[in-house]
């Protein structure tokens, strides 16, 4: 699933709080608070993030709840759930994903 992480919250964990990173991190645990990075956030099948999301890309397998914006892209694939305000430049939302809130694409500055 989307190549190799420089940070990994495992599906154990629960991290609440402001998260910043550099390169890809992928959450498979619980995030409660703000994500703040330009590089790449993979959301897997058991993650949750509750919170705003400013990031590059985001890609979700699992459930966000809160507000998302992407200066690069948003996907989200699966079974995933997003229940949030998406705003990205590029969107996209597979089949079978729930999708409950606002899409603006727009182009976002970095």
């Amino acid at each position: 699933m989307e190549g190799d992480f420089c940070t990994y919250i495992h599906e154990t964990c629960e991290f609440k709080g402001t998260l910043t990173f550099e390169g890809t991190t992928r959450v498979d645990g619980k995030v409660s608070g703000d994500i703040f990075s330009h590089h790449m956030l993979i959301i897997g099948p058991t993650g949750v993030v509750d919170g705003e999301i400013h990031v590059g890309t985001l890609i979700i397998y699992g459930c966000v709840k809160g507000r998302v914006m992407a200066s690069e892209r948003v996907e989200a694939k699966g079974e995933a759930k997003v229940h949030a305000d998406v705003m990205a430049p590029v969107v996209q939302f597979a089949e079978g994903v729930l999708f409950d809130g606002k899409v603006q694409m727009s182009l976002l500055e970095s």
